[in-house]
């Protein structure tokens, strides 16, 4: 009966539960903002609160009913359109004000089972079902289908739990399960959330997939977070050797500072106490001495005045015969008293006891201890340790400054330092001070493996840098193809490191640095590349056809040198290059044209001129004009000149030679007849074999024939079969001289030959 009570009586409660308050919220319904409105056409009610919510001010369109999903139509009126539940709002008025406030509170605070249709007290909780009533977790208990569910006796530390839980998975906007997730906003959200505000671009995915990614999102942030673990460890234990080793030098450092200054105060106490006996001891003596005239002064004057008081004494009240008998006594002694001579005057002498001090010697004595000592902060700091390859010099760069990271100019004296092979023995090493506080220490390991570098004071060995290298074989193949002076040649490298047995391209950008054999730089550029194999191409243009060298940079350092040797020089088809001359005469400017091809910019062009003796000439490079060139000389004999024209002035190699042939000029005199006052003078060009060459073009040549007034004879030119003639007139006797000039000249030259004319 009691049972069937109790039952009933958890019934009544669940039904006020169910009829009396907003599925939302799960407050009661009242007359105020909680009123309960009916929806239409499924009939669930909610309060007006709830229900405002849902609608998220619209006043048009549609939404679900959170109970059963049907289409709710939304009307221009909003809430107020929905009709208030009066059956449920009659209900309220049996419920007097406190019963309702405590029901409220009690439902809020119970958990219901969620397994059956009944819904009464829950008692426990199932990973599966949620909350159990009794009954339903009896039956866990005994059927074999809830096997698999694990169910647990609900207690108030599992109810606030699970509250929490609870509340977490409601939305504080709707009070509706977050079941999903806006992407572009990262937040959880429930179904009236997305209709209201996460709409439009925002991407929706379920509460399940984005929590699977995110625990893999944050799986893999936590391992890259743990990775930096070990890293962070071993800051921190190189922080506290750090602060142990400058603890440990400062300490040391004031230690020998006070034995330094302890040792000048000792001195300076030494000195003053020296000082202060020179004064001390003339001035007790002196002081003495007066002490002693005093005392005897004062004893005198004591023996006199005993002798006066009793003379005196005997003289006032005793008889005569002790008057006679006190006169044998005291006579002798009265006499010597009176016989005494008392010098007053003072002591004839000036006594001046002092302390005396140069102040310009105190002053140099303070300024010394002013400079007493200096406080030295020198830090080395590793800066980069290079890549290190079995048989090839590697760099370790460091930087050194004092504490206001001034830069010292050398490695400061403390600093010592080893590189260990692998069996930790000592490799030779060398130090190079670079300009502003650079250091560079330069090694050459001779076998792979871990070697290590150390760094420590000699004043502090324990306080020691150690710095673990990884040393590396390492292959290097470099081919040429086709390389020609002044021509884009390639150049193909292979450098490769061997870890772990297998071959694998270095981690820095590997760069080319070419130079001619006179070390001029020459451009070296990087074509293609591969990192990872190792592979690179660049291209460079040769300067010369001699050797070129090759420096292969890892990083900052370089590792590999070559002798490029295959350099093939150009032809004078290669620079489409022409020359040619015209007459050459003996003591004139002779004029060469070089031409190249338009295509062809570079090499820049040289002579070399050598006349027939093979002795060689000077020539004059002109000017330029694009790819045109005009050089000249001035030919001193005749005969063939042999010009060749290189392309480099300091690597010779010739692009074509050219013949030039020079010629002496002869000048041959007539008269026209023995009455005529002209003359005829033909011009004839003598090889050195003395062979004629007839000049007939009159372009080429111009001559004059001057008197011995240097004045210029009226003339004119003839050619004919015998060549180029000048014809002038004479009227009377004169010595005259003949001038030459090519075309290419500005300046007559003279000749030697004198021409006397008689009549």
């Amino acid at each position: 009966m009691a049972t069937a009570s109790a039952s009933t009586s958890g019934n009544w409660e669940l039904l006020k539960r169910d009829l009396l308050t907003c599925p939302i919220c799960k407050d009661f319904f009242d007359d105020n903002d909680k009123k309960a409105r009916a929806l239409m056409p499924c009939l669930h009610s909610f309060c007006e609160e709830c229900l405002g919510v849902l609608i998220g001010g619209r006043t048009s369109g549609m939404f679900e009913c959170p109970m059963c999903h049907n289409k709710i139509i939304i009307h221009e009126e909003g809430v107020e359109w929905f009709q208030v539940d009066f059956h449920k709002q009659s209900l309220l008025d049996y419920l007097p004000d406190d019963s309702r406030n405590r029901l409220a509170a009690n439902w809020r605070s119970q958990k219901f089972c969620t397994a059956c249709d009944n819904h009464p007290i829950a008692e426990s909780w199932c990973n599966v079902c949620k909350y159990l009533c009794r009954i339903c977790s009896d039956s866990h208990k005994g059927m074999f289908v809830f096997k698999t569910h694990q169910v647990v006796e609900l207690t108030e530390e599992m109810e606030r739990d699970l509250e929490e839980r609870f509340h977490e998975k409601m939305c504080g906007e709707h009070q509706q399960e977050m079941n999903k997730v806006c992407i572009t906003c990262m937040e959880p959200v429930c179904d009236l959330c997305v209709e209201s505000f996460h709409v439009g671009n925002h991407e929706i995915c379920s509460l399940t997939d984005a929590a699977a990614e995110s625990r893999v999102l944050l799986e893999n942030l936590t391992t890259a977070v743990l990775s930096q673990q070990e890293p962070l460890r071993q800051v921190r234990s190189n922080i506290s050797k750090d602060h142990t080793m400058i603890q440990k030098q400062g300490d040391t450092s004031i230690e020998s500072l006070h034995l330094v200054f302890e040792k000048c105060h000792t001195a300076l106490r030494v000195q003053e106490e020296a000082l202060v006996s020179k004064i001390t001891q003339p001035r007790s003596q002196f002081q003495k001495h007066l002490i002693d005239k005093r005392e005897s002064a004062e004893l005198k004057l004591m023996q006199m005045g005993s002798n006066y008081e009793h003379v005196s004494d005997v003289m006032d009240k005793g008889s005569d015969i002790k008057v006679v008998r006190t006169r044998k006594e005291i006579e002798p002694t009265m006499n010597e008293i009176s016989s005494w001579v008392i010098d007053t005057k003072p002591a004839l002498q000036l006594r001046n006891l002092r302390f005396e001090h140069q102040d310009t010697e105190l002053q140099s004595i303070c300024d010394k201890i002013a400079r007493l000592g200096n406080v030295v902060d020198e830090v080395v700091t590793i800066e980069k340790i290079g890549q290190a390859f079995k048989g090839y010099t590697s760099t370790i760069n460091m930087k050194v400054s004092d504490s206001l990271n001034n830069p010292l100019s050398v490695l400061p004296e403390f600093v010592q330092f080893q590189v260990l092979d692998p069996s930790q023995q000592i490799i030779q090493s060398t130090v190079s001070n670079v300009a502003d506080g650079k250091v560079v220490i330069t090694y050459k390991p001779q076998e792979a493996g871990e070697h290590t570098f150390v760094m420590f004071s000699k004043h502090d060995p324990d306080s020691k840098c150690k710095m673990v290298i990884d040393v590396h074989e390492l292959s290097v193949a470099v081919e040429v193809i086709n390389a020609k002076v002044y021509k884009p040649s390639t150049v193909k490298v292979t450098i490769q490191k061997v870890v772990d047995g297998r071959e694998c391209g270095v981690e820095s950008r590997v760069k080319c640095l070419m130079s001619s054999s006179s070390r001029e730089s020459i451009p070296c550029e990087i074509m293609t590349f591969n990192i990872e194999d190792g592979l690179y191409t660049f291209r460079f243009i040769p300067r010369s056809h001699d050797m070129h060298i090759l420096d292969i940079c890892v990083g900052d350092d370089t590792i590999v040198r070559r002798q490029i040797t295959s350099i093939i020089g150009l032809t004078a088809a290669d620079v489409g290059i022409t020359a040619s001359c015209g007459l050459g005469l003996v003591n004139h400017k002779c004029v060469v044209d070089i031409e190249k091809s338009q295509q062809f910019t570079e090499p820049l062009l040289y002579p070399r001129l050598k006349n027939p003796k093979g002795e060689m000439c000077p020539i004059n490079i002109g000017t330029s004009s694009g790819c045109q060139s005009r050089w000249h000389f001035y030919p001193t004999i005749p005969g063939t000149y042999t010009l060749e024209v290189y392309g480099d002035l300091n690597e010779f190699y010739e692009l074509c030679t050219l013949q030039i042939p020079v010629y002496s000029l002869n000048f041959q005199i007539y008269k026209k007849s023995a009455f005529s006052s002209v003359y005829d003078i033909i011009v004839l060009a003598v090889n050195e074999n003395q062979e004629v060459h007839l000049v007939s073009d009159r372009h080429m040549l111009q001559l004059q024939v001057r008197n011995k007034r240097n004045q210029v004879l009226e003339s004119s030119t003839v050619i004919d079969g015998l060549g180029w003639k000048l014809n002038f007139a004479c009227s009377g006797p004169d010595m005259c001289k003949i001038y030459t000039r090519t075309h290419s000249s500005s300046e007559f030259v003279e000749h030697a030959e004198v021409f006397r004319i008689l009549n």
